[in-house]
């Protein structure tokens, strides 16, 4: 806020408001990078615990698809992290049905394909209705939740340790047979 400073005429009118010629939006990046990177640690340790959300229940833009979407709880308030991907587009040409002779191709000079090509991953805050209030900015930190979630999800922890008691049960017998 130092950076802004109002400047005042001799009559008390303000004349002039310098702004930074740095956006701050770098600095609130690393300020939401950090606090997701956190989040992600609780997560990892099961501080917060992330539960699977019905994807299709999730309002979304017509020519895009949630993919999967986890909830959680922490410290009162409701976070959703989806994971969202955007159908690719291709030009129209006179051989596309409804187009007829380039009049639609025109107006709308593409089409959406079912395939996708965009995979975005958006963490979201939510009011008590499961409502969106706030978007947090998309920065890598949010891949790293991302994939702590899934491993949550997966329980890949109990599933290395039984790998480990299997292979140690194992190595066990075949010290004992070869006594």
């Amino acid at each position: 806020m130092d950076q802004l400073k109002n400047r005042l005429e001799t009559n008390g009118r303000i004349s002039k408001v310098s702004v930074p010629s740095v956006s701050p939006t770098a600095d609130t990046d690393a300020v939401y990078e950090d606090k997701i990177k956190k989040l992600a640690r609780l997560t990892q340790r099961r501080v917060i615990e992330w539960y699977a959300v019905e994807a299709s229940t999730i309002p979304t833009l017509s020519f895009a698809k949630v993919l999967t979407a986890y909830e959680a709880g922490f410290d009162g308030e409701k976070l959703r992290l989806t994971e969202t991907g955007y159908e690719k587009q291709r030009p129209l040409t006179r051989l596309d049905p409804f187009v007829g002779h380039g009049g639609l191709a025109s107006l709308a000079p593409f089409a959406r394909t079912n395939e996708l090509q965009d995979i975005v991953l958006s963490l979201h805050l939510l009011d008590l209705n499961g409502q969106p209030t706030f978007k947090f900015p998309h920065v890598e930190a949010i891949y790293d939740l991302f994939n702590e979630v899934k491993k949550q999800q997966s329980d890949i922890d109990r599933f290395l340790r039984a790998i480990d008691a299997a292979a140690a049960t194992t190595e066990e017998q075949h010290n004992q047979t070869d006594k």
